[in-house]
């Protein structure tokens, strides 16, 4: 079953589902390239604290942005 998202709304120009692709997809980019940076400092065996920062950010941003994008652009 699909989310509702951009459907129900009225206008002469409805984005939702716009909104929702493009928002899931630099989700899933931001994922891609954060893995191939933890990936490729793993490798080299010099994961810093730099890198444990970006991947918390990665996991505590995009959990709260999905829920908005899925829940926000119903409406």
């Amino acid at each position: 079953m699909a989310p509702a998202v951009g459907l129900g709304t009225t206008g002469p120009v409805e984005r939702g589902w716009t909104l929702y692709i493009l928002s899931v997809v630099m989700v899933v980019v931001a994922g891609l390239f954060v893995g191939l940076r933890i990936g490729t400092t793993a490798a080299r065996r010099r994961l810093g604290m730099d890198d444990w920062t970006i991947l918390a950010a990665l996991v505590g941003l995009d959990e709260p942005c999905l829920l908005v994008i899925c829940v926000g652009y119903q409406n």
